[in-house]
C-alpha cells in the first residue's frame, strides 16, 4: 500500500488554501443546522453544496490520477456540481427512502397488534430488503455522480446499467467498503465530540473533513484503476 496517499489532502501548491476554504464550508454547514429556524440557517444550503461540489472535484482529480489536491475555486462551478450531486443522490436514494417509510408504517401497525406474528415477519423481511436496496444504491452512487459531472448530464448519472458495469471491479469494491467504514467512523466521532468541548469539536471537524477529502480521492483513483471499461463507461 502506498501510505503517502494519506498526505493527499495537504499535498500540492494549493493545498493550504483549499483545506482552509473547505474547512470553513464544513464548519458553516455543521453549525448553521443549530441555527434553525433562524434566517441565517439558510447558509446551510450554499455551504453544503460548495462542500459537496469540491468533494466531487476531488473525486474527479483522483479519476485523472492527479497527485495534488485541486484548488477550491470557481464557486459557481462548485455549486453546480454540488447541486448535480445532490439530485443524483436523491434519485438513487428515493427508492430505499420510500421503502423505509412503508416499512416504518408497517412496523407501527405490527406494534399496535402484538399478536400479528405474520405481520412481524413481513416487517422483518421488509427491513432486510430496505437495507439491501440502500446498500446497493449507496454503492452505485459515487459512480453515478462522477458520470453525471463528467458527461454534464443527469441522465448519464442515472444510467444504472452502465454505472453497474463500472462498479463491479474489485478495486472499487475495496475502496467503497473502506470509505464507507471511514465515513461511519467519522460520523461517530462527530456525534461523540461535537458540542462537548470547543477544542474537541474543532478537532472532530478537522479530522472529518480531512477524511472526506481523502475518501473522495481514493474512490476516484479506484475508478481509474478499474480500467479498461471505466474509461468507456465514463466517456
Amino acid at each position: 500500500m502506498d501510505w503517502s496517499i494519506l498526505r493527499y489532502p495537504i499535498r500540492g501548491p494549493h493545498a493550504e488554501g483549499a483545506f482552509i476554504k473547505g474547512l470553513i464550508c464544513a464548519f458553516a454547514a455543521v453549525t448553521t443546522i443549530d441555527w434553525f429556524p433562524s434566517p441565517l440557517s439558510i447558509l446551510f444550503v450554499p455551504a453544503s453544496l460548495l462542500l459537496l461540489g469540491y468533494l466531487i472535484t476531488v473525486q474527479k482529480s483522483g479519476l485523472r490520477n492527479a497527485r495534488s489536491v485541486p484548488e477550491f475555486r470557481g464557486y459557481a462551478r462548485l455549486l453546480h456540481r454540488g447541486l448535480v450531486g445532490l439530485v443524483v443522490a436523491l434519485s438513487y436514494l428515493a427508492l430505499p427512502i420510500v421503502m423505509l417509510v412503508v416499512t416504518v408504517h408497517g412496523a407501527s401497525i405490527a406494534t399496535a397488534q402484538p399478536s400479528g406474528i405474520q405481520m412481524n415477519i413481513t416487517v422483518l423481511l421488509g427491513s432486510t430488503l430496505v437495507l439491501i436496496v440502500l446498500l446497493v444504491s449507496a454503492y452505485l452512487l459515487p459512480v453515478g455522480i462522477v458520470r453525471a459531472v463528467e458527461n454534464q448530464s443527469l441522465l448519464a448519472g442515472l444510467h444504472v446499467d452502465t454505472v453497474r458495469r463500472t462498479a463491479v471491479h474489485s478495486r472499487y469494491l475495496v475502496a467503497w467498503f473502506g470509505g464507507g467504514t471511514a465515513i461511519f467512523t467519522v460520523l461517530v466521532l462527530i456525534s461523540e465530540l461535537w458540542g462537548s468541548y470547543r477544542i474537541l469539536s474543532v478537532f472532530a471537524l478537522v479530522v472529518s473533513y480531512y477524511a472526506l477529502v481523502l475518501i473522495a480521492h481514493v474512490l476516484g483513483r479506484s475508478l481509474r484503476q478499474s480500467k479498461p471499461s471505466v474509461e468507456q463507461n465514463l466517456g
